[in-house]
């Protein structure tokens, strides 16, 4: 052990495979090894595959030396013959998106998928989503470059509000959002038309507008939020609609400033009364407020709220104390 070796007497594939099998019964994973890598830098690489993969001690010894050094394309052709496709296409899915350059990236990806994901079925889940990435990447790239000329340019959106990094290798809702922000206008023939973003990559509605409600609340484009949560209805009414809750809108608003009165009129949306009351006590809107106090029937909660939370002679207090004087009202207290 730890001695001066020489293999060079094996010069036959006889003599080499009885090598190979003395190594194996050895149970030395050191000798094992040794053998293996003697194999293959003297038998042609078919002939070496085929007697390694029909001893599996000799297999699981290769594999292991191939992870250790990090031979990877190696390592996911030995995997690929052995059946051990699931594993062999990870490791090449991992391999491809290593790399920094977006245009090799996508490159790889698409090898990839041709080679491991497209015709394997019981991969056709992951198929799909490697297929989403390279769709998207390819979406990203043109986009990111047209973004950043015109950021040279100095468009005035991009002055107004920087681009902070590119947007390549960002997750698709990111993708959405910066769309919504920096180009919402645009058609759906457009690769960054936020509508053709969600068409594309199968967007839930909720994901749609929560996104979309971010980002132009951010950039204070209160009409186009109206347009947004506006649906029509029978005989082309228009009626004001949000699957992500009404409750959830006036928080984003809250957060990017919005004007006092486009707050009260989704607050006013809130069908839960309580809830209402909640945040627009939350938020000091004080029309709805006393509107929703006036609908509840209580005068008492309303007057104590005109007393300790309206400013005296301001439009607010004297509509809270044209409700309080209003004997239509049939209070409860």
């Amino acid at each position: 052990m730890g001695e001066p070796y020489s293999l060079e007497m094996f010069r036959s594939k006889d003599d080499k495979l009885k090598l190979l099998n003395k190594a194996i019964a050895t149970h030395d994973g050191n000798a094992i090894l040794t053998i293996i890598l003697f194999l293959k830098s003297t038998l042609k690489p078919r002939l070496f595959n085929q007697e390694v993969l029909s001893h599996p001690s000799a297999v699981n010894h290769y594999l292991s030396y191939l992870k250790e050094h990090y031979d990877f394309n190696e390592l996911i052709d030995l995997l690929a013959r052995l059946g051990h496709n699931e594993e062999a296409a990870m490791l090449k899915y991992k391999q491809a998106i290593s790399v920094k350059n977006i245009e090799a990236k996508i490159r790889g990806l698409q090898t990839c998928y041709r080679t491991h994901f497209q015709s394997d079925v019981q991969l056709a889940n992951d198929a799909k989503h490697v297929s989403q990435q390279v769709a998207l990447l390819e979406r990203q790239l043109p986009i990111d470059k047209d973004d950043e000329r015109m950021e040279a340019d100095r468009s005035l959106i991009f002055v107004q509000y920087p681009r902070r990094a590119s947007l390549c290798n960002t997750s698709v809702l990111t993708t959405l959002y910066y769309c919504c922000f920096y180009h919402y206008d645009l058609p759906e023939n457009s690769l960054a038309s936020p509508v053709a973003i969600r068409k594309a990559h199968s967007l839930t509605d909720k994901q749609f507008m929560w996104t979309t409600l971010n980002a132009l609340s951010r950039l204070k484009k209160w009409t186009a939020i109206e347009t947004l949560f506006s649906s029509k209805g029978w005989f082309g009414t228009t009626k004001m609609k949000s699957v992500i809750g009404f409750d959830k809108v006036v928080e984003v608003l809250h957060k990017n400033k919005s004007p006092s009165d486009v707050m009260g009129k989704y607050l006013k949306l809130i069908d839960d009364q309580d809830k209402r009351l909640e945040l627009a006590f939350k938020f000091t809107n004080h029309i709805v407020v006393i509107d929703t106090l006036v609908s509840q029937k209580d005068r008492t909660r309303l007057f104590d709220y005109q007393s300790t939370k309206i400013t005296p002679h301001t439009k607010e207090y004297y509509y809270a104390q044209d409700a309080l004087r209003n004997s239509s009202i049939k209070w409860k207290n």
